[in-house]
């Protein structure tokens, strides 16, 4: 019921045009709020959610000519250090790790288009750390990046070994 209206708004703005000012900015926020959230509850956050802590933080890794800033189920980018604009390195797409180990690597795609090229887009291996950092990135093809990524989240989860029954004394 709360979200008929926006969509009306959004289809049809006639309606709602007496409405008192404050209301089309409010139905905006909750249109927002809404899609926002639909849109995170439909990302694979893990077998058993253990990269959704990851989801909204951004991770930075400055090199001698640019910062390159991952957000991990949004987007990759690169900015020089001195001058110059961002460059979308990829946006989000998939899971991208062989079948036994599907959560070890990401793959951002549709990035900026390189001059007579293709979209810049980003592998990005995940590996098990103490620390959520990324460590090292590089191009070893045109246009397509490769980003080392360590976070607890890449940790295998120790096998839950059964308890051995004992009596107590």
């Amino acid at each position: 019921p709360l979200i008929t209206p926006v969509t009306s708004y959004y289809s049809n703005p006639a309606p709602l045009s007496f409405a008192a000012p404050g209301l089309h900015f409010n139905l905006f926020v909750v249109f927002f709020v809404f899609r926002s959230l639909e849109k995170e509850i439909s990302l694979d956050f893990g077998a058993h959610g253990e990269f959704s802590y990851m989801y909204g933080q951004c991770y930075e890794l400055s090199t001698s000519e640019y910062i390159y800033r991952l957000c991990p189920f949004n987007r990759v980018t690169q900015k020089p250090k001195v001058g110059g604009s961002e460059t979308n390195l990829g946006t989000w797409g998939f899971w991208s790790g062989p079948e036994n180990d599907k959560f070890s690597s990401m793959k951002y795609e549709q990035g900026t288009a390189c001059w007579q090229g293709p979209n810049r887009s980003t592998q990005v291996k995940l590996y098990c750390g103490k620390e959520t950092v990324v460590t090292s990135t590089s191009e070893p093809s045109r246009c397509e990046y490769l980003m080392e990524f360590f976070t607890p989240a890449a940790c295998q989860q120790p096998l839950d070994i059964p308890q051995e029954e004992h009596d107590e004394l």
